[in-house]
């Protein structure tokens, strides 16, 4: 009798861990649904009607983005996150009837696994491996999506990380995996982590490591030295970052010699929200220049192409990055990093009211370069305005923006963005072209979330 007592006590047991197990085991479902309309009259500074096109210059798309995002929880301590993108369908391209007309039209589809890793985390102490987003302090040197290894310790005091990472380079390695080897690829090493001074005040400090092997011949390692401050209180957030790159190319210079790299680059940024009803955000940014002379030692910042802003083409766009931001084309890229050898000051600023479901202002950004004799003798690329209206509802699972705005180029921004040295020309007919015609623009995005 007291064998047959104990084993159901072992089985009553053993059901209640099962059940408990079983509810630490959770899995999450996240959807975002963007539909995405943009309109405007020109790409570029340029209003010359091209020779080949009798349709103009304007550019425009409507478009639709899906991005399912899942969570695996398999108790406490592990999980697992997977989210992509597929899209962008534009509506004037995208067929899905293929096969079925007489012209065979493709159906394109783009999906792209953004993050895929596994996280584990008890005490304090975290590790997260696969295909994740990794930044460092400032975000303007890394800031990219790679697969990467990170392991640290943190706690509400303080934290400290140490990351290992392998980006996506420009070296063509086929899809068969026994010809790939790592003599071309690009590394990143780096250890960072935060102390909390006062509770509304954090340090922040890190050192990071790129050894880049992506140009045959021509490596490239550079070491970042950051360090940074936010303060934050109720109503106000300031954060403040700097970078110093130090490294070298291999056989950079003229004469095939080692050519050094030394840059650096800050950015501080703010918002104040004044009583619920009024928000004021700003972002300034800088980044060094190189000099005139091309095959010496370099200052030019190595940019991530993603900087910080509420403007709309002068930074990456919030609502969904199309790669036409004009502070990383006024650079140059090298397959991992925009060479910013004109050098880069931007300053962004918002001014919105907000009520209830409604947020409604204005925002103007202005971007210049740091050094004018690698823009073709000026320093101004752009001065951006917008008004933007934008409403939330059903707790924030409907989203509706609209955008307006116009962007005025400067001389900097017409030389670099079309390619000449100068503002005005003379075309086939003898009339006198403007490069400096500005962009007028309409965007607007309905984003729904699960």
């Amino acid at each position: 009798m007291n064998r047959i007592a104990i084993s159901l006590l072992l089985v009553l047991i053993s059901g209640i861990a099962v059940a408990e197990e079983s509810k630490a085991r959770k899995a999450e479902l996240n959807i975002e649904l963007l539909n995405m309309f943009i309109l405007r009259n020109d790409t570029d500074f340029d209003r010359t009607e091209p020779f080949y096109s009798k349709y103009g210059q304007e550019m425009g798309l409507a478009g639709t983005f899906f991005k399912p995002m899942l969570t695996l929880s398999a108790n406490e301590l592990v999980r697992f996150y997977w989210e992509a993108e597929i899209g962008l369908d534009l509506w004037s391209r995208n067929n899905p009837d293929v096969g079925l007309d007489e012209n065979n039209s493709s159906y394109a589809i783009g999906l792209k696994q953004r993050e895929i890793y596994g996280e584990v985390g008890q005490d304090g102490f975290v590790l997260k491996a696969g295909f994740q987003r990794v930044m460092d302090i400032s975000t303007l040197f890394i800031n990219h999506w790679i697969g990467a290894l990170r392991i640290g310790y943190q706690q509400d005091e303080y934290g400290v990380f140490m990351t290992g990472g392998e980006y996506p380079d420009q070296t063509y390695k086929g899809w068969d995996f026994t010809s790939s080897n790592f003599m071309t690829d690009v590394y990143l090493v780096g250890a960072d982590g935060y102390y909390r001074i006062l509770d509304e005040l954090k340090l922040r400090a890190g050192i990071y490591f790129v050894d880049d092997m992506h140009l045959i011949d021509r490596r490239r390692q550079i070491t970042a030295l950051e360090g940074g401050l936010g303060f934050n209180l109720e109503d106000l957030e300031i954060s403040g970052s700097a970078t110093y790159l130090h490294g070298y190319r291999q056989k950079g210079g003229a004469d095939l010699k080692n050519t050094n790299i030394s840059a650096y680059g800050f950015m501080l940024s703010g918002t104040y929200n004044y009583d619920n009803m009024i928000k004021v955000e700003g972002v300034f940014s800088y980044m060094s220049s190189d000099d005139e002379y091309e095959g010496n030692d370099s200052g030019a910042f190595l940019f991530g192409s993603r900087r910080a802003g509420p403007s709309l083409i002068l930074s990456e766009n919030d609502m969904r990055p199309i790669g036409d931001n004009l502070d990383k084309r006024i650079g140059a890229f090298d397959g991992v990093f925009y060479e910013m050898k004109a050098g880069l000051i931007g300053f962004d600023l918002g001014i919105y009211y907000i009520r209830n479901w409604l947020r409604v202002g204005p925002v103007s950004g202005v971007l210049m370069t740091a050094e004018k004799e690698n823009s073709f003798g000026s320093s101004f690329v752009g001065w951006e305005n917008n008004l933007i209206a934008e409403g939330v509802f059903f707790d924030s699972l409907l989203s509706v923006q609209l955008i307006g705005g116009i962007l005025v180029p400067g001389d900097a921004g017409a030389a670099l963005i079309n390619v000449v040295n100068k503002t005005e020309y003379k075309d086939q007919e003898g009339k006198t072209v403007s490069v400096t015609e500005p962009i007028y623009y309409l965007q607007s995005g309905i984003t729904m979330r699960y």
